[in-house]
Order: C-alpha cells, then structure tokens, then sequence
C-alpha cells in the first residue's frame, strides 16, 4: 500500500494536552495502518516557544524521534535537551512534555504503540 503526501491528513492543535502554542501534525498512518498494534504515527512540528504540555501514557508506550530543532524534554521529572537524531522513549504509566527552546521549528516523529 502507498498513500502520496497529498492524501495524508494536517491537523493543527492548539495547546495540545494544555502546552503553549499550536502543534503542527501530519498523521503518517492511522490504527488500520499500523494493524491495530498502535494508534498514532505522525510527524510533529513545534515552532519556536511552542510545547506540548505533560502528560501520562497509560496501556501504550511513545517513541520521539527527533528530525531537526532544539527541544527541552521533560521524563518523569528530568528535564533534558534532545536535537536531530535523539530519541525520547516513554513507557505506560510515565509522564512527557516537549518544549521547542531553539531558533528554528522542532520537527519530530511521533509513534504510540499498544502495550
């Protein structure tokens, strides 16, 4: 199966899970494409001061790939700068938030599995 870039959706959240800003997300794939195994994977863009506030997993787990950007992370409660080829994994029951602090967009691959 092959979906072209222009039949994928964007949806623009603002103050997404009560962070700053809005949060740009072009959704990849949905649960049918990831065989019900998972429940989102997208591509996220963060503009500068931009965050997604913090939140919990419970019964999935959330893999961050980070493509290009600066991003502070909070993970249960460290904070740390992630930048281009980091990743941020954060299982059931454990808290995240990510914040843009650099000069430029933060764009990141988002991908929850199902436990």
């Amino acid at each position: 199966m092959i979906t072209k870039r222009e039949n994928l959706s964007t949806v623009v959240k603002k103050q997404l899970k009560d962070g700053i800003g809005n949060t740009t997300i072009l959704n990849i794939t949905d649960q049918e494409g990831l065989n019900d195994k998972g429940r989102l994977f997208a591509s996220f863009s963060l503009e500068p001061g931009s965050s997604i506030g913090k939140h919990t997993h419970v019964d999935e787990s959330e893999i961050y790939f980070i493509l290009e950007g600066k991003g502070l992370v909070y993970d249960n409660g460290k904070e740390e700068t992630v930048t281009s080829g980091d990743v941020v994994i954060t299982k059931s029951g454990e808290t995240h938030s990510i914040k843009n602090v650099g000069e430029t967009t933060l764009n990141f691959i988002a991908l929850i599995v199902l436990d």
